[in-house]
């Protein structure tokens, strides 16, 4: 699918807010309409640079993995099995892209969000991710990635004064992983580690203090 369409549909109901564009985009249609988009996915090049050290314990390439980035169930279309939607995103995946070995994707119980779906789908825990607080902006959720785009837009002292801590200290957000093509060796080697999301440095001593 075109990314306009789907970055469309995740900037109105998705909780971050905004889709991404280096990506690939896939949806679900209906069978008696197929102009009715059911629900939509974006797969995207592993960006995680903070949890790679964890891919380097079983022998896996950065390269040779793909985020599941975004996933939705479009509102008031009817009802869709999401676990049953990322089963035939996975086939695709397995069919059409031969050297990914592993999905990842992330849980965060912070927005609400627990992993159900994603183990309903044979998804497995590859590591935890702790969080020194988080920012919100005007009461919504800011990921990292999203705070590092404002400060490169803005500059970190706009950021400042927009960006407010939330009163708690965050949850760890879990990162899961689908192995689509790992070998038995790499499965056996699996053990679920740990990882720190820095948001971006000349944020935290401000953010932290409150």
């Amino acid at each position: 699918m075109d990314a306009e369409t789907v970055n469309s549909l995740m900037s109105k109901y998705h909780f971050l807010g905004y889709g991404r564009s280096d990506s690939y985009h896939l949806g679900m249609r209906c069978e008696d309409d197929v102009s009715s988009l059911l629900a939509a996915a974006t797969f995207s090049p592993w960006d995680l640079d903070h949890a790679t050290s964890i891919l380097r314990r079983v022998g896996i390439k950065p390269s040779e993995v793909l985020v599941l980035s975004r996933l939705l169930s479009v509102p008031g279309t009817g009802r869709l099995t999401l676990s049953q939607f990322i089963a035939q995103l996975n086939q695709w995946v397995r069919k059409e892209m031969r050297q990914i070995k592993m999905i990842v994707t992330y849980s965060n119980p912070n927005a609400g969000h627990y992993g159900t779906v994603y183990r309903g789908a044979n998804f497995l825990p590859l590591c935890t991710e702790t969080h020194a607080f988080i920012p919100f902006l005007d009461n919504e959720y800011v990921s990292p990635r999203k705070c590092s785009e404002l400060c490169n837009l803005y500059g970190a002292e706009k950021c400042r004064s927009i960006l407010r801590p939330g009163p708690v200290k965050p949850l760890p957000l879990l990162i899961y992983y689908y192995p689509v093509r790992m070998s038995s060796a790499e499965r056996r080697q699996m053990v679920v580690g740990h990882c720190v999301q820095p948001y971006p440095v000349d944020l935290d001593a401000c953010l932290a203090m409150g």
